[in-house]
């Protein structure tokens, strides 16, 4: 990677810090708890009679990239830093130019559009998880992330030791956004905690049923890390 140097290497992620303290992180493909088979229901603009429509869209690049600034923030903060301070380095990364170059294999951003045809509303959903329906915002996900970077530990009954809102049910969106570090969610991101948002017409998100199939999902291509993250 030109321009950069590796600064943590483990079985689930690579860090590359770039002058200037920007930090790259790339998900080995095994720091992935997904199910290709997660994706939307609906991906077709079908209106219905009253002109009403319910489809999903892949998500562009540039909010594709503006999640991935979010969580590069919060994962070079509370994993790749704490990882050089394990092996007795000394950090001088800056989280807020920090960037995490791909989701997790399997996992796809999408946009929902919903009510009216011609002014739909969006929303913007991350799929793939084999636990977790689907995640709507950064701050939701970010722990999930930070569980699968280090190693998606389980306990003796096979349980997941995650410890999103998901996966832990007991937490608090507000709770761990505040421990993480990132802004507080708005009440529209909260009502996420008990299912369906009020008159969004989407179907009912959280956890989903886990599943007992494990699926092989193909590698990524992580090739393009020659240019500076912040840029």
């Amino acid at each position: 990677m030109s321009g950069s140097w590796l600064i943590v290497k483990t079985p689930y992620y690579s860090a590359y810090q770039y002058s200037g303290g920007a930090v790259g992180v790339v998900l080995e493909p095994r720091a992935t708890d997904a199910d290709p088979h997660n994706i939307p229901p609906q991906t077709t603009r079908e209106p219905d009679a009253e002109g009403k429509v319910w489809y999903y869209e892949r998500e562009n690049e540039e909010n594709d990239k503006d999640w991935r600034k979010k969580l590069g923030e919060v994962i070079a903060r509370q994993v790749v830093e704490q990882d050089v301070k394990r092996q007795r380095d000394q950090w001088s990364g800056n989280p807020k130019t920090s960037i995490l170059f791909e989701f997790p294999v399997g996992y796809t951003l999408w946009v929902h559009y919903t009510q009216d045809r011609h002014v739909p509303r969006h929303d913007t959903y991350l799929y793939g998880s084999r636990t977790v329906n689907n995640f709507r915002s950064p701050a939701e996900f970010a722990e999930h992330l930070i569980w699968l970077m280090n190693g998606s530990a389980v306990d003796r009954d096979g349980n997941t030791l995650c410890r999103c809102v998901y996966c832990c049910p007991g937490r608090t969106q507000e709770e761990i956004s505040a421990e993480l570090g990132v802004r507080r969610p708005s009440d529209k991101k909260e009502k996420r905690r008990s299912g369906q948002e009020e008159g969004s017409g989407s179907r009912p998100a959280g956890r989903r049923r886990k599943s007992t199939v494990v699926t092989t999902i193909p590698a990524k291509d992580y090739t393009k890390l020659n240019t500076n993250p912040s840029t």
